[in-house]
């Protein structure tokens, strides 16, 4: 892991006793990389070398749970950017329901780490 694990021991090491650390992340076990793959060849924006470390939810939870006393992890933000066109509130109602359910991988990982040493 590329820095991944220094970065992580530094957030650690500078965080006050009782502190929580929040990190967000793409999900590389979701749509994110093909999502990925489509902007880098029909967009002029490369996001190739964009992210190094690429995370899904149990890679994550192994690097951070090794420095963290406490740590959660959930994925969120799945088809609804996709439906929001169609309905914003059927795009509201489909966010709240999988972030709920977790049915599938959001594109996103969001990390709730917390130091109690």
């Amino acid at each position: 892991l590329f820095r991944s694990k220094e970065v992580i021991k530094e957030c650690y090491r500078v965080l006050k006793k009782g502190g929580t650390l929040y990190l967000t992340t793409p999900n590389y076990f979701s749509l994110w990389p093909i999502l990925e793959y489509l902007m880098n060849h029909l967009l002029k924006v490369n996001y190739q070398h964009q992210h190094i470390n690429k995370f899904f939810k149990k890679k994550l939870q192994s690097l951070m749970s090794s420095y963290f006393d406490k740590v959660t992890i959930r994925s969120f933000i799945t088809f609804e950017p996709f439906l929001a066109f169609i309905s914003f509130k059927f795009s509201i109602w489909i966010m709240n329901f999988t972030s709920k359910n977790e049915i599938f991988p959001g594109s996103l990982l969001f990390a709730q780490a917390k130091k109690y040493k």
